[in-house]
């Protein structure tokens, strides 16, 4: 057929061969078509192959017949409901989707089919909503799936569903998140079985790998992951042997760890009414040979770089049976040192990772007026968010209540608690926000942009009419005034999204 079409595009009057051979039982028929009509004798020579090609032609198998979607377990939520949902899609209200899935879940609903495709791809952007979006879904979202590869999430199943050959395939196959997923699963059932899994590739993964997976240990650590951290101590990584000298802090009884206290014991002393600090005296024999144990820092760091480094890593409760003090006179007797506030990062760092609820507040309760109330970041990378979740929420709020009262730093507060807010502290916070609007000289605008859309989703339900309105602008006309302006109707439109959804779903 090439020749055919070639001598169609070259043109007859300029191609002197005959017509082309098709090497076929059309070849006697086709020498036999009058040579002066040449273009009608091509088009008879190709429309005769073309169909000579066909002849004897066997059609494929038709595929299979996809298998139907299960039949749904849950009812679909109301036309309406599903009006509001689809609202929450938009990029703008993905923020108020948590809750939404949540009540959905709540009223066991799900999503009706003509919202799935979209709903998918939310969430297949979005991974932290996947879990809160999958029960929604249904049998028929689990079932569109198969058609679309980023959409595989889905049928994904978890660790605990497998056998355990396929648990070891998975360790051995498959991408790191899932081989630290089931690594951290089988951490839990048999963490003898899942430090071996982790030593006997150890030597074989990349550094990043490593300490990805020794993450892990945490979980059920006991002295007999000792050879192990051993071993992870004297990793080529700098990362690595860090994180393996803070998991043996889990373990006071080894011999790592009873060096670190010994030390830590000289340098944080109560005399006299008072906490006082002695710097690490590099010469003294009882710290040579630390750094192999305190792996962040190095012979040429300094004294007080050794200090902190110690601190990070004691146990808050230690101090408490070393000092005979509790958590609150500590941190009230820290306001005297020169280094209080490098102090109470270290402390804080190490009730975190030691999980010293005991110590949360006081901490907080220092931190807050010491260190929030005085400096000008809008966002706090800190375990503040951390250890505010594990208060109980009224104790949480009132701790966070004086950054809401301050108009420079109000905005920080939004971002520290857990949301929903309780009733007594959203009604605060609306009623003092609103006072904030009317202000002429509340000039921080990203505050209000960054932090808006999050008060709209965290607000107790019960206060969404009071967030409302009214909100008076400031007397005087400006660009800040109707650039505030805006940013409160595009907190309303939320806050009355938010409203719609609820009020159709009860």
């Amino acid at each position: 057929m090439d020749a055919f079409l070639k001598n169609a595009v070259v043109g007859t009057d300029r191609h002197a061969a005959p017509l082309p051979a098709t090497d076929s039982e059309l070849d006697p028929l086709i020498t036999q078509l009058p040579a002066e009509q040449k273009e009608r004798s091509l088009l008879l020579a190709a429309g005769a192959y073309a169909i000579y090609s066909q002849a004897g032609f066997v059609a494929p198998e038709a595929p299979a017949v996809l298998a139907q979607a299960e039949p749904e377990i849950l009812p679909a939520c109301s036309d309406a409901i599903a009006h509001q949902f689809e609202g929450l899609l938009q990029l703008h209200a993905q923020i108020l989707l948590p809750e939404a899935l949540q009540c959905l879940q709540a009223a066991q609903l799900r999503l009706p089919h003509t919202l799935l495709p979209a709903s998918l791809s939310v969430a297949t952007d979005n991974p932290n909503l996947q879990q809160a979006f999958l029960p929604m879904l249904g049998k028929r979202g689990s079932w569109l799936s198969q058609f679309n590869p980023r959409w595989n999430w889905i049928s994904q199943r978890q660790p605990e569903e497998l056998t355990i050959a396929e648990q070891e395939i998975l360790w051995q196959e498959g991408t790191i998140a899932q081989r630290k997923k089931i690594l951290q699963q089988l951490r839990v059932i048999d963490p003898a079985k899942a430090r071996d899994w982790l030593q006997s590739v150890w030597k074989q993964e990349k550094a990043e790998i490593r300490e990805d997976l020794l993450h892990v240990i945490a979980t059920n650590i006991t002295s007999a992951d000792t050879p192990l951290l051993e071993q992870a101590l004297n990793d080529r990584s700098q990362h690595v042997r860090a994180l393996a000298a803070k998991l043996f802090s889990y373990l006071p009884e080894t011999a790592p760890m009873q060096r670190i206290l010994l030390c830590a014991d000289s340098i944080l002393n109560y005399k006299n009414n008072e906490l006082q600090i002695t710097l690490p005296n590099l010469e003294d024999a009882q710290w040579k040979g630390m750094g192999e144990f305190v792996t962040d820092v190095t012979e040429k760091s300094s004294p007080p770089e050794w200090l902190h480094s110690i601190l990070r890593l004691v146990p808050p409760p230690h101090w408490e049976e070393h000092l005979r003090l509790s958590p609150i006179q500590i941190t009230e007797l820290l306001v005297k040192l020169e280094r209080k506030d490098e102090i109470i990062n270290d402390l804080t760092l190490a009730a975190v990772w030691h999980h010293s609820l005991n110590w949360y507040e006081p901490l907080l309760h220092w931190s807050i007026e010491h260190v929030i109330l005085r400096t000008r970041q809008e966002r706090i990378n800190t375990p503040y968010p951390i250890m505010l979740a594990a208060l109980p929420q009224e104790q949480a709020e009132a701790l966070v209540m004086p950054i809401v009262e301050h108009p420079d730093h109000w905005a920080r507060a939004v971002h520290l608690l857990p949301t929903p807010w309780s009733r007594k502290y959203s009604q605060h916070f609306i009623q003092t926000l609103q006072k904030y609007y009317a202000q002429k000289n509340n000039t921080n605008y990203t505050a209000w942009t960054d932090s808006l859309p999050t008060v709209a989703s965290a607000l107790h339900p019960d206060t969404l009419e009071l967030a409302q309105g009214p909100w008076e602008l400031p007397e005087e006309a400006g660009w800040y005034t109707t650039h505030r302006a805006q940013q409160v109707q595009a907190f309303l439109a939320l806050i009355d999204i938010r409203k719609q959804f609820l009020k159709e779903l009860n």
